[in-house]
């Protein structure tokens, strides 16, 4: 038995054979017993894909047995054997199992409020129309699920951008962006729906510029997720908080903190999934795709931050976006 060491490594096994083994003797090669008799059987090239480990955790292996004849010399007999190649396909799979939910679960989310119009429109077809509160309670309805609607195809032709960029290298354009200013527009544009809420979004800005190398509209999307969603999951009198600041000499912070209901721990980790939701009744209730929060890690990713998150159930959540500060700045601070 003769293997490199990428086999070994994929296989995680030791390949090497001890006197008298047979090559079924090694757990990981014994996982192609069969593709070695169908080919020594056939004489044709026989290929196979092979899962390996817990599922969940699984290692996709696509393999490709060739049986092989030499003869070692005049007279000699001739050499038989298998020659067997692994192509480690686990991204491959794993890219596919992300598209088959993300497709399920677009379908889902467009169906429902889908359903829902069709329902109160074919009720205010059959007679509703008549009264005029149950009219207009069922066109404010309607109204709701089409803003839904609009919301989720802004969200899905969002990410795909912010995909397709990632795949581009060098598509996104940058520029010196003063990370004060997209704040101030993005808490301006809350002021409305916070005051009717009862909020108070407190916006905090140091002196200093606090300039990055970044895209604007990308920048003000990353804020108007955090801040839309720290007003959309806090109760009246309760508070919002943007703070911009500076983090040592050559990072900036924006940190969007709120007294909402919070986010369980068990949670934590997969909030930036697509779809993903902690609470799917009242998310959906209150007009949530479940995109957002992957939008945002996409967007900050693409700038060259990190994004992190501490909350506690009934208390409020804490988002904390860092990012490097343009090279210019970095030099007038250090100076």
């Amino acid at each position: 038995l003769f293997s490199n060491q990428a086999a070994s490594r994929l296989l995680r096994s030791d390949l090497r054979l001890s006197r008298g083994e047979k090559f079924t003797d090694v757990p990981a090669i014994n996982l192609f017993a069969d593709l070695v008799r169908e080919a020594r059987q056939s004489g044709a090239t026989v290929t196979h894909e092979v899962r390996m480990g817990p599922r969940g955790n699984e290692t996709f292996i696509a393999t490709k047995a060739l049986p092989f004849a030499t003869e070692a010399g005049e007279g000699q007999a001739i050499s038989e054997g298998i020659v067997i190649v692994l192509h480690d396909i686990t991204n491959v799979r794993r890219l596919e199992r992300v598209r088959r939910d993300f497709v399920a679960n677009v379908s889902h989310e467009l169906k429902t409020p889908l359903t829902a119009i069709k329902g109160y429109v074919e009720a205010l077809l059959g007679g509703a129309m008549e009264d005029p509160v149950t009219n207009t309670r069922f066109l404010e309805k309607i109204d709701r699920n089409v803003a839904r609607l609009s919301n989720l195809v802004q969200d899905i032709l969002s990410l795909a951008r912010i995909e397709s960029h990632e795949d581009a290298e060098g598509a996104v354009t940058t520029a010196r962006v003063d990370w004060r200013s997209v704040a101030q527009a993005v808490v301006a544009a809350h002021e409305d729906e916070a005051t009717a809420k009862g909020l108070v979004v407190a916006l905090s800005l140091p002196d200093e510029p606090l300039v990055i190398a970044g895209e604007r509209e990308a920048m003000r999307q990353i804020l108007d997720n955090l801040v839309g969603n720290a007003i959309k999951y806090t109760s009246g009198s309760g508070r919002v908080w943007v703070d911009c600041r500076r983090a040592g000499d050559s990072n900036c912070e924006i940190v969007v903190r709120d007294t909402g209901i919070g986010i369980p721990e068990k949670h934590l980790d997969r909030i930036f999934e697509r779809f993903y939701r902690v609470d799917v009744a009242r998310s959906r209730e209150m007009g949530g795709t479940g995109l957002g929060l992957s939008i945002v890690k996409h967007l900050v990713a693409g700038l060259g931050g990190q994004i992190k998150v501490e909350s506690k159930v009934g208390e409020g959540s804490i988002f904390t976006v860092t990012m490097k500060l343009a090279q210019r700045q970095q030099e007038e601070i250090q100076s």
